[in-house]
């Protein structure tokens, strides 16, 4: 069925996003890709404007007929992992409204819903007065019925999502690594409490290590579910700055929270503000 199909596409080596949507555009569907014959696969490849290599060609056709796909498939039940796609009612709509959208979201506990969504982010190594800001905003959010969307980093994604989760308030954290693997590990207990009432979530697969590449890529879907963005502290060359840009891009408010103009944790909000990003306070 094309659940099974849409997991197959989005677990083949060297077949990205940009790559899946070509293959989806020509094929109508993932199920539409895993049933075309080789010829006319080898045929849409070979004319498509997307660049693919022999090796992708290879890794269809292997992949299609491998049974650890299936294996691994029906294993996510077990593991109380689930996923979504695009044209799934319960795909957030929000990100369905990027470019870029994942053609697949691993999740576990819950997906946000159409509610306010606001994501706290900053730097990881936070000053007190970060933390206190970063616990206040969750922490008020929550009471306020407002998703909060972070990245379960250390520092301020962590104040931020463990204040609103503490006060009974919806937290997602969507992660660089498959939605199986904690990371930073010491925010265990976090990643458990978290799925109590808000989710964890990913598009990369089950098993993926926190590679440093994919934290990048992960900013886009921590923007694309805020409705507003609100950088806490954030030093000049910071990846909060990444995901402000992002959010931007997208069409997303952003707030960045003043601080001492002596300190290296406020460059990059003050830098935000001089571009026009709204002041926090």
């Amino acid at each position: 069925d094309e659940e099974f199909c849409v997991y197959w596409l989005n677990n083949i080596r060297g077949i990205g996003n940009t790559k899946i949507s070509e293959l989806m555009a020509i094929f109508g569907s993932a199920c539409g890709v895993y049933n075309a014959g080789e010829q006319e696969l080898k045929d849409a490849m070979s004319g498509s404007n997307v660049r693919f290599s022999h090796g992708d060609f290879d890794n269809l056709i292997a992949c299609r007929n491998a049974e650890w796909v299936r294996r691994e498939y029906e294993s996510l039940v077990a593991k109380q992992i689930a996923f979504t796609y695009p044209g799934r009612a319960d795909y957030p709509v929000r990100l369905g409204m990027i470019y870029d959208a994942p053609h697949i979201l691993y999740y576990k506990g819950h997906l946000p819903d159409a509610a306010p969504s606001v994501a706290i982010i900053g730097a990881r190594a936070c000053s007190a007065y970060g933390r206190q800001i970063a616990e206040m905003f969750g922490r008020e959010l929550a009471r306020a019925g407002v998703q909060v969307v972070s990245g379960l980093a250390t520092g301020i994604d962590t104040f931020g999502q463990r204040a609103s989760a503490e006060a009974g308030g919806r937290t997602f954290a969507v992660l660089g690594s498959g939605v199986d693997v904690c990371y930073p590990r010491e925010n265990i207990g976090l990643y458990m409490d978290i799925q109590e009432k808000g989710g964890i979530v990913s598009e990369f697969s089950p098993g993926t290590q926190p590679y440093a590449w994919n934290f990048p890529r992960r900013n886009r879907i921590i923007s694309a579910l805020a409705d507003w963005i609100l950088i806490m502290e954030a030093k000049e060359r910071s990846g909060s700055l990444i995901t402000a840009d992002l959010a931007l891009e997208q069409g997303k408010d952003v707030y960045a929270l003043p601080g001492p103009v002596n300190s290296v944790l406020s460059q990059g909000c003050h830098r935000l503000i001089r571009q026009g990003a709204g002041i926090l306070i």
